[in-house]
């Protein structure tokens, strides 16, 4: 059982993330990246047909899980950690992990709050395969609705692990903001190696790099995430931790481990052909 921490002053942590979330250009439009402060560095989420299961209809392989499964078995840090390739459990009824192989299990996870999520999902329009090759764009679910979502980069950015415990474990008001954190918490205390999806992809501007673009992109994951991976190693140690992300054409995968994050892999997105097509339905609404 976690512990619990009196006299957490929720109303403080909040003013604390505000304060942090101007730090941070706006990545709500998926048709703009957005720079991160002070690099050319910029940053945008990918398309929900390639995050949200289902979102594009009459298309069976609209699920993340399905890429990060071709990603893994191309992945060499992982398939010598498995000793053979990965595949799909025969059912999750049982709690079963999402890629599994002779020697090593992984479950995959979203790092994105749950409003964000909810955003995409009932506020974009939805492609509809109508035949091989023949598209078709419907209306959003709510075309006139509104939904306040979470920034969860600059939520967690710089927060202890010790106001995240506080924030598990107190009784708030619970708006979006409350009730977001506590959910990504929860998401992470599972008892299973994981290989978290940070749905977005990183570029860089007109501007040239000054310097190496993956350690760019290390140093933002480590600012902003460093205390939620912390928190899980914290709940329940001893499960490897994961993150991957995309730059330009490749997924960068990073290990969490002796409280920082380390580049352990990067992986043509050529390999994971299903997340290439799934990015191909973010063209029509272009």
């Amino acid at each position: 059982m976690m512990a619990a921490f009196p006299q957490f002053d929720a109303v403080g942590l909040i003013a604390r993330v505000l304060d942090c979330w101007s730090l941070f250009a706006d990545d709500s439009n998926p048709k703009e990246g957005g720079a991160l402060s002070g690099s050319q560095l910029m940053i945008k989420p990918m398309p929900p047909s390639a995050v949200i299961s289902g979102f594009v209809k009459g298309a069976p392989d609209c699920n993340y899980e399905i890429y990060l499964r071709e990603l893994v078995n191309s992945s060499a840090h992982f398939l010598d950690k498995g000793k053979s390739t990965y595949r799909e459990p025969p059912s999750e009824e049982d709690g079963q992990c999402d890629a599994i192989a002779e020697e090593y299990e992984l479950d995959f996870k979203l790092l994105d709050s749950k409003t964000r999520l909810m955003a995409d999902s009932i506020l974009k329009m939805r492609p509809v395969v109508l035949a091989p090759g023949v598209t078709a764009l419907v209306g959003c679910r709510n075309p006139d609705g509104k939904v306040v979502s979470t920034n969860l980069r600059a939520a967690l950015r710089r927060v202890s692990v010790e106001d995240l415990m506080g924030m598990r474990n107190a009784k708030m008001n619970r708006d979006a903001f409350e009730t977001d954190i506590p959910q990504v918490l929860k998401v992470f205390e599972v008892k299973k190696h994981v290989l978290a999806l940070y749905p977005y992809i990183f570029s860089f501007g007109q501007q040239s790099c000054t310097g190496d673009p993956t350690e760019l992109i290390r140093a933002v994951i480590n600012d902003c995430f460093a205390s939620l991976f912390l928190y899980r190693e914290k709940v329940n140690p001893g499960y490897d931790s994961y993150l991957t992300t995309v730059f330009s054409d490749s997924f960068l995968i990073f290990r969490f481990a002796h409280g920082e994050f380390s580049l352990t892999d990067s992986v043509s997105t050529e390999n994971a052909p299903t997340y290439k097509r799934l990015i191909c339905y973010s063209e029509i609404w272009r």
